[in-house]
């Protein structure tokens, strides 16, 4: 059986160093980028397919994908929430769902889920992608139980602000005083390959 460790989001930022750590490690990386568009109910269907081009399933999958809409809370678009949604919430529900079947993962197979400190913190401006990140957390809290059975780990990382394009849209318009301390992406990618390699469900929080 020949099989893939799937990391979303991995055309830049966080998801390539992802990748290229864990190619590093002698993984074969299927890089999913912006070739699908994870915010559509077919999202699904068309990984899969991505997926089985090549493969017979999947020995991993990093869920590095996603974005934030910064909004005061009265002027949220609610397409705009409800991609937010889509992305952070249900494509990683479902993805996990279709991985936990046994003909679609190999043995050992690891999952990890990309949270946000902003799930936990005061995130004024940014209320909308905070609710989405504290919704996969909920989500992964009770999948991971179902999926230990299933014989694949799931851990969340949970980041402060990581200095990617997405951060930099709103970090810099803050007065300098006011900017947030980042953390590089590699860096990132290194807590997230530590608990993808770790062999154990975990919740991880890494210090700035």
């Amino acid at each position: 059986m020949k099989y893939c460790t799937l990391v979303t989001g991995a055309t830049g930022g966080i998801g390539r160093e992802v990748a290229n750590l864990l190619e590093a490690e002698g993984r074969t990386v299927l890089r999913l980028g912006h070739e699908i568009d994870l915010a559509n109910p077919e999202a699904l269907g068309e990984v899969e397919s991505f997926i089985k081009s090549g493969y017979d399933g999947v020995d991993g999958f990093v869920h590095c994908a996603g974005f934030d809409a910064p909004a005061p809370l009265g002027m949220i678009d609610p397409l705009i929430a409800d991609d937010l949604y889509r992305v952070h919430v249900i494509f990683p529900m479902l993805f996990l769902g279709w991985m936990g079947k046994k003909r679609n993962h190999g043995e050992g197979a690891s999952a990890v889920l990309v949270s946000s400190r902003a799930a936990h913190e005061v995130s004024k401006g940014h209320v909308a992608y905070a609710a989405a990140k504290g919704a996969l957390e909920s989500m992964a809290l009770s999948a991971s139980a179902e999926l230990e059975a299933q014989g694949v780990r799931l851990s969340i990382v949970s980041l402060g602000p990581v200095d990617t394009k997405m951060t930099r849209k709103w970090r810099d318009k803050l007065p300098e005083a006011m900017r947030p301390p980042v953390m590089s992406p590699l860096a990132a990618a290194e807590k997230i390959v530590e608990e993808f390699n770790k062999g154990a469900i975990t919740w991880t929080v890494p210090k700035q």
